[in-house]
């Protein structure tokens, strides 16, 4: 079955993981921008993955438009919270309104982490006046505030919570 891993990653975890599952299934791997739909047409299986940006894939609607015509697409996406994280479900359903096919695959989640000096300084501004706005709530939505706070703390400051093991449920469901 031929494969290809198609990501989009600002600071590199993403692209660290896409490596690994290319490594792990033997598939291509590509950048986004690097592929078109007539390329993806080649392979029976296109794994797309990308950094979640604020509750959103920022490459989503790249991602619907490239799988247009593929029959079978798997997604997962790289975060900086905990798999537990509430929104991580409304994550995949924005995902599988915009790639239908991604609903017949399971969904998965890698935790990532944050590298501040590899963001580039337009997505750094952007985070900083999340965090701004995120402190402010912490007041608003006092009930909540000690779980805001530990989210501002996991945005604003260097981390690293990658782990190759953690791609071995997606090797395992390609086996099938």
């Amino acid at each position: 079955m031929k494969s290809i891993v198609v990501y989009s990653s600002i600071t590199g975890f993403t692209k660290r993981y896409a490596e690994w599952i290319s490594e792990a299934v033997g598939a291509d791997c590509a950048f986004v921008d690097h592929v078109d739909s007539e390329k993806l047409s080649q392979y029976d299986v296109v794994i797309f993955g990308s950094h979640v940006r604020m509750g959103d894939v920022p490459h989503r609607e790249r991602f619907a438009e490239l799988s247009k015509g593929l029959k079978k697409v798997i997604v997962f996406v790289v975060g900086g919270s905990p798999a537990d994280n509430p929104v991580i479900p409304s994550i995949f359903k924005k995902i599988h309104k915009s790639i239908p096919q991604a609903k017949s695959a399971p969904q998965f989640y890698f935790r990532g982490g944050m590298n501040l000096e590899a963001l580039p300084e337009d997505e750094r501004v952007y985070l900083y006046k999340q965090i701004r706005m995120m402190k402010i709530l912490s007041f608003i939505l006092f009930p909540i505030r000690k779980t805001i706070l530990n989210v501002v703390y996991m945005m604003s400051h260097n981390s690293d919570n990658s782990s190759k093991e953690s791609i071995a449920p997606l090797v395992r469901w390609m086996q099938l």
